[in-house]
């Protein structure tokens, strides 16, 4: 997505601009983005949520 990194944590998105499944996941995935790491902010989407549900399940797996 273009939008800046303060624009991802405060701005309200007006959802009729965007893809359906992306819609969806954000609807899901907007609160917990700003404690990602700030590298991050510029990957593919799609990539940012694959990459959550690695690290939950990798996290499960060491402790």
């Amino acid at each position: 997505m273009r939008l800046p990194w303060l624009d991802m944590r405060f701005m309200r998105f007006d959802m009729r601009f965007m893809r359906f499944d992306m819609r969806f996941d954000m609807r899901f995935m907007r609160f917990d983005m700003r404690f990602m790491r700030f590298d991050m902010r510029f990957m593919r989407f799609d990539m940012r949520f694959y990459m959550r549900f690695y690290m939950r399940f990798y996290m499960r797996f060491i402790s």
